[in-house]
């Protein structure tokens, strides 16, 4: 199970349960996002969500926008997303909006438009 910073989540309040099942929603979507990426040696970094939220094969997931980074270029993000910046202050890394499909298997895709 990956924590919070490995999920790209940068503040602690992202973590709170809302009662409502976002938590839920958001830990699935990063996991699902971090299995695609890892191979690819890349990271997601989430910034915030939209409120599109789907279930697909018991896979819950909701759409978001944050930043896709390159492994070798993760020591020059990290520090200065941690320090706040925005995706106005960081528009040298990609800034996707992610989107979900169900896959052949029934299964949440994510496309990083």
């Amino acid at each position: 199970m990956r924590d919070s910073r490995e999920l790209g989540i940068r503040y602690e309040t992202d973590t709170v349960d809302d009662g409502c099942g976002g938590l839920e929603y958001l830990n699935s979507s990063l996991n699902i996002i971090a299995d695609v990426l890892e191979p690819q040696g890349k990271r997601f970094f989430f910034d915030t969500v939209d409120v599109d939220q789907y279930d697909f094969a018991g896979g819950k997931c909701q759409d978001m926008l944050g930043w896709v980074v390159d492994d070798s270029d993760v020591p020059a993000f990290e520090p200065r997303w941690l320090a706040g910046e925005n995706c106005d202050e960081l528009d040298e890394f990609e800034y996707v909006f992610v989107n979900w499909s169900q896959g052949a298997d029934g299964r949440p895709v994510p496309s990083f438009d």
